[in-house]
């Protein structure tokens, strides 16, 4: 049985980040150069960032919760756990360290390993490369 109510906030969350990506184009540093820069669109888009993810985490605990409920599951914390990471943090590592090989044999970087460490793993693309 599904909930309408999720639903709807899902259409939200998804429109909301489609919104946020094509303003992020517009903000002072994005990843493509625009030939204009709008301060409201970084506005908009600075709006977005604060609360979406917060909203699709909310969203899917709802989904699990409702769940959990309906279905009587029984999972601890460390199954639950152990299956997240190995659904989520495997991939997510394996990706990273494919795209920093990739780079380094292109030679996109010079430094990887610190592209690696701060761009990948802690999301911060402010490295002095």
């Amino acid at each position: 049985m599904r909930l309408q109510e999720l639903d709807i906030l899902k259409f939200w969350g998804i429109l909301l980040v489609v919104i946020g990506h094509v303003c992020a184009m517009y903000s002072p540093t994005p990843l493509i150069q625009p030939l204009d820069h709008s301060r409201f669109l970084f506005v908009v888009n600075r709006a977005i960032y604060s609360f979406h993810m917060p909203m699709f985490v909310f969203a899917s605990g709802c989904v699990y919760s409702y769940q959990c409920e309906n279905l009587k599951c029984k999972i601890g914390i460390t199954a639950f756990v152990k299956k997240k990471a190995l659904r989520l943090l495997i991939p997510y590592i394996a990706f990273g360290i494919l795209l920093v090989l990739f780079m380094k044999v292109l030679g996109l970087r010079e430094n990887v390993l610190d592209y690696a460490i701060n761009g990948i793993f802690l999301n911060s693309f402010h490295s002095q490369e």
